[in-house]
């Protein structure tokens, strides 16, 4: 994988796991969002200042994007994290690291998605109670 191929991948993977979309990023960069979807296609050229744009939009060092262990996402070690066996064996660490921090992401939203969902079906529930005890009591219909 050459240089810029590990480039861009780090650009999207950045983007996806801060759970932003492409039009979020591109606004911020003052980009049209196909503008910045050929970035992360590798179909347009990138230059320094945009990678120092795109640095600085994520608070890292322009660096970052060419070392293996970047991006602030490395605390902890493999070992210490979830396996998540089905990756490719060409993820890097750093990859890894990434996918395994969206993947935590979703899960925490499923996880609230699941609590809301059974707040509803309690509310439901009870008006539903309430509604019958009404039309049951004398004097309604």
């Amino acid at each position: 994988m050459s240089c810029v191929e590990v480039v861009i991948r780090k650009i999207k993977l950045l983007r996806e796991s801060n759970n932003y979309t492409q039009q979020y990023v591109a606004d911020e960069l003052e980009l049209s969002q196909n503008a910045y979807s050929l970035i992360e296609k590798g179909l347009t050229k990138l230059t320094i200042e945009r990678l120092e744009q795109i640095a600085g939009f994520y608070k890292i060092d322009i660096a970052d994007f060419f070392t293996s262990e970047s991006l602030g996402l490395t605390s902890g070690t493999l070992e210490n994290r979830r396996d998540h066996n089905n990756l490719p064996p060409a993820v890097s660490p750093m990859e890894k690291i990434l996918y395994e921090k969206t993947i935590q992401h979703l899960e925490s939203n499923l996880s609230r998605l699941y609590g809301l969902i059974d707040q509803l079906t309690a509310a439901s529930v009870a008006n539903s109670n309430n509604d019958k005890n009404l039309l049951t009591t004398p004097g309604h219909r």
